[in-house]
């Protein structure tokens, strides 16, 4: 009995370690995200900015 408790434990303990890396993995992926989220609205707003500059322009 005391054998199976050892191999039991030391398959939560897996389980408990994988578990930990997953989320430390995702919490990374989120900040990767976020930044580039970020990269691309910052981008979007300067395109903006071109488009109707150009469009001022144009209309003179």
């Amino acid at each position: 009995m005391r054998n199976s408790q050892r191999r039991q434990h030391a398959l939560w303990m897996e389980v408990l370690q994988e578990r930990e890396t997953c989320r430390l993995e995702l919490e990374k992926e989120k900040k990767e995200l976020a930044s580039r989220q970020k990269e691309l609205l910052k981008q979007e707003a300067q395109n903006d900015y071109e488009k109707k500059k150009f469009e001022d322009e144009k209309k003179q």
